[in-house]
């Protein structure tokens, strides 16, 4: 865990920082609080079943976060709350099974993978206030049907029930 946080203070400046593959299980709190140039984040092939609640709450530049296949079973309340420039958000094969109320609300999102989650029911207002999404690629989740038919947003929905 300590070498983790010296890696990533020693790149607090960068601009992309790469954790791919690296076992990790657990994201200290506060990891990312003084990465304010962040723009990419990748940590997908890791061990992570959980995040913390002030996951890049200071990383108001952040443009890519990559987080596939983790074990991620639940997102924070706040989840990138402050992501203000984020445009592209993979979280697919981790085993979500639900997302956190206003999920990318008033984020300009362009591109959202969350396949092969275990997602079963959407919120009506999933997406609302995300305008900017072009493509929400959702398949391989245990969806509700009448849930995805009744979300304000699906015509952006890529998948295959």
């Amino acid at each position: 865990m300590t070498d983790l946080v010296t890696f990533v203070q020693d790149r607090q400046d960068w601009k992309q920082i790469d954790l791919c593959g690296m076992y990790i299980k657990e994201i200290p709190a506060g990891l990312f609080d003084k990465c304010q140039h962040l723009e990419v984040l990748f940590l997908s092939l890791n061990h992570l079943k959980t995040l913390p609640a002030d996951f890049l709450q200071n990383c108001p530049n952040l443009k890519r976060l990559y987080l596939p296949y983790n074990r991620i079973e639940k997102l924070p309340p706040k989840f990138l709350e402050n992501c203000k420039n984020l445009e592209r958000v993979d979280l697919r094969g981790n085993y979500l099974k639900a997302l956190p109320s206003g999920f990318l609300k008033g984020t300009p999102v362009v591109y959202l993978d969350l396949q092969r989650n275990q997602i079963q029911k959407l919120p009506v207002n999933f997406l609302v206030g995300c305008n900017e999404v072009k493509r929400a690629y959702i398949a391989g989740n245990q969806f509700d049907v009448e849930s995805v038919k009744n979300c304000k947003r699906a015509e952006v929905f890529n998948f295959l029930l």
